[in-house]
Formats: structure tokens, C-alpha cells, sequence
């Protein structure tokens, strides 16, 4: 069997059981969790921060780009609809701000 459907299969399997694994060394291991946090921030901050263009056109931080694949714009774009307007907003979509 390959070894990614083996290993799938054992982690949808133990979810539970590695769930609790995984709370139990953070717990008894805070300090050296949050250190390895901290210096993983510092370090890549350039990174997470940097400002990348999607595909549908809008500028995304590489930290926020699977929260921004989920937005109606970058949604509308892979379904191929191709009203999406400067600004951000969609064609028709009525401005909530101004009323």
C-alpha cells in the first residue's frame, strides 16, 4: 500500500487519540513551544507579511492567502466569472456603506 494512504488512513482513523497527543506536549512542554513560536515569527516576518498577487488580480499577504481563496471574489474568479470590478467588489453588488 502507499505509504500517504497509509499514513491518511491512520490519521483519520487515531484523530482523537493524536488530538490529545499533540494538546498534551504542548502543555507540558509551553516554554519551549512558545520559544520555537516566537523565533519561527522573527525569523520568517518578512515572509509572512510580503504582499503576493492572486490569480483573480487582488494583493494578498502570503500569511492571509487560504483566508483570501475562501472570499467571494477569488471564489467568482475560479468559477470564471469575470465581473469582478476594481475595488474589490463584484458587479451588482450593492454598497452597504452608503445607505
Amino acid at each position: 500500500m502507499d505509504r500517504k494512504i497509509s499514513d491518511k488512513k491512520y490519521r483519520e482513523k487515531n484523530k482523537n487519540m493524536l488530538v490529545e497527543k499533540h494538546k498534551a506536549y504542548t502543555d507540558i512542554n509551553k516554554d519551549k513551544v512558545s520559544d520555537y513560536n516566537k523565533k519561527y515569527y522573527t525569523e520568517n516576518k518578512e515572509t509572512l507579511f510580503s504582499k503576493i498577487e492572486c490569480e483573480c488580480g487582488c494583493m494578498v499577504s502570503h500569511k492571509h492567502k487560504q483566508r483570501h481563496f475562501r472570499t467571494k471574489i477569488h471564489l467568482a474568479y475560479e468559477k470564471g466569472a469575470n465581473s469582478v470590478v476594481e475595488g474589490g467588489g463584484l458587479e451588482g453588488e450593492i454598497d452597504q456603506s452608503t445607505k
